[in-house]
């Protein structure tokens, strides 16, 4: 459920981050294209969690003070929602291929297994 209310999100914070849990799934709103933001706790994303801060998907923040900023300035500014949607189209169609590229390993190891 919390999947298809990204959707309508103009923004999405991520739970379980402001403590140290590892920070919860930052793909799924990404997958809708909102910008993102988090705590700095996001040991079990760190990989994703680096890409989005670099290319401006999303802000690592450390208080609420700062989360009111960041939403207020997506709120004043719609072409930032686009921008951000732009950019996570970008980074997910980099990323596709992945089940085939590791089936390529898998048959390595299992030549009788056809790769499709």
């Amino acid at each position: 459920m919390l999947f298809e209310l990204y959707s309508i999100a103009a923004s999405a914070f991520v739970g379980g981050s402001l403590v140290d849990r590892g920070g919860q799934n930052i793909l799924e709103p990404a997958l809708w294209g909102i910008p993102l933001q988090y705590g700095p706790h996001m040991e079990d994303f760190s990989e994703a969690s680096g890409n989005f801060v670099s290319l401006g998907i999303a802000n690592q923040i450390k208080n609420a003070e700062e989360l009111a900023e960041i939403w207020s300035d997506i709120a004043s500014d719609p072409a930032k929602r686009e921008n951000c949607k732009s950019l996570c189209d970008k980074y997910f169609a980099e990323k596709t291929g992945a089940a085939c590229m590791a089936w390529t390993v898998i048959s390595m190891y299992k030549p009788d297994v056809p790769v499709k």
